[in-house]
């Protein structure tokens, strides 16, 4: 999803990302973070204030974090 459909989005229930940010105890500019590039931690806020899974959001990166998850656990059974 583009970065301006989700600030969109956000602005459409009533936050900022820097309004959400704060309401999480962090940061004001942290969950730019987020947009800018991988933050799970970021990526589920977001993703639950708009009510959609983050794979909807960022399907490649949760398709890289599975790809490495699976390469991790291959490697430990090895």
């Amino acid at each position: 999803m583009p970065r301006e459909d989700i600030v969109a989005a956000l602005h459409k229930k009533g936050w900022s990302l820097r309004a959400l940010s704060q309401f999480h105890g962090l940061k004001p500019t942290t969950l730019n973070n987020a947009l800018n590039g991988p933050y799970d931690r970021g990526e589920k806020i977001i993703a639950e204030t708009l009510g959609i899974d983050v794979c909807d959001i960022w399907p490649s990166r949760v398709a890289r974090r599975e790809r490495k998850r699976v390469v991790q656990q291959l490697l430990e059974g090895i």
